[in-house]
């Protein structure tokens, strides 16, 4: 067990106080964004399905006790490649259901409930959740450890090298595809913030102003799609892997979507989906912006048939 000292350390580790927090079945403080003290005092819940998504040698040197490892890169279960070179696409629903039964998920059940541990500092926690929300589960079944398995380690927090068994799981749910957007959808929705209808380019900076050139489109398309906002997902992280203040993050958020009408649709994109990943979950899931949609295709996808722009 945890000394007093060391659980009040990892209750700290958690950008912010400021976050949505749900309760299922008589559990609360079940937030999007899960803080080590309070996986710490949860891990051990036998509802609690706990993914490790790094990489199986990270996860055999150790890892959070009772974490069932299913690896995320771009030739994972959790996507595939799409036509014309794309990757890190959604793959068949009934693919992302699988992974969740291999990790003993019931669903539907009244108390199941997924957390996500991954390296922390990335995207790819988020792009999981996301994955899942896809293959049928609510939103409030599913959080990510804010800063992944480092925070857990730096916190001090209990690690094993045991591979648990998962007890036999079970998903029924239906494909979520209201957060999803397309090229035609995209194509339609520029120039439109006076109508609330928003796009949001959550690339490095150098690629949304054009002086870099993203690699994932051709030669010489340089900017962002037109009437795209900037929201560079580089400069969300801390040093340490967690997000830096949601509040912060939140009046980014506001003032982007406050140079039109009030957002009724937010479309956001990077290179390949996976950054476009993280500001889906933070807009919707975090902060409770409604109409949030990931335009999984991204710039691999729109460079193909549009140009980009400087304005």
């Amino acid at each position: 067990m945890l000394s007093l000292l060391k659980q009040a350390f990892v209750a700290s580790v958690i950008c912010s106080t400021h976050v949505a927090s749900f309760s299922i079945g008589g559990t609360s403080d079940f937030s999007p964004l899960l803080s080590v003290g309070w996986l710490s005092k949860n891990y051990k819940d036998p509802s609690l399905a706990i993914i490790d998504i790094r990489p199986s040698t990270d996860y055999a040197v150790s890892h959070i006790p009772n974490s069932i490892n299913i690896p995320f890169n771009t030739s994972s279960g959790w996507s595939v490649a799409g036509p014309d070179g794309q990757v890190l696409e959604l793959p068949p629903v009934g693919e992302i259901q699988k992974l969740l039964v291999s990790a003993g998920v019931r669903w539907p059940h009244p108390r199941t409930r997924i957390a996500i541990a991954g390296t922390g500092g990335n995207e790819a926690a988020p792009r999981v959740a996301l994955s899942i929300k896809y293959a049928g589960l609510p939103d409030d079944r599913v959080a990510v450890l804010n800063g992944g398995f480092p925070a857990w380690k730096a916190a001090g927090a209990r690690t094993t090298t045991d591979v648990p068994r998962p007890r036999l799981g079970n998903v029924r749910a239906d494909q979520d595809l209201s957060f999803i957007s397309y090229i035609d959808e995209v194509a339609a929705s520029r120039y439109r913030r006076d109508e609330g209808i928003y796009i949001i380019d959550v690339r490095a900076s150098q690629f949304y102003n054009g002086s870099a050139q993203d690699s994932g489109v051709p030669v010489g398309k340089l900017g962002h799609i037109g009437s795209a906002l900037s929201l560079p997902t580089p400069d969300i992280f801390n040093e340490d892997g967690t997000f830096i203040d949601i509040d912060v993050l939140k009046a980014r958020a506001k003032a982007a979507l406050s140079t039109g009408a009030a957002p009724e649709t937010i479309i956001v994109y990077c290179h390949i989906g996976r950054q476009a990943s993280t500001w889906v979950f933070l807009l919707n899931h975090v902060m409770g912006y409604d109409g949030v949609k990931l335009y999984d295709g991204s710039t691999q996808e729109w460079g193909q048939y549009y140009d980009l722009v400087l304005d």
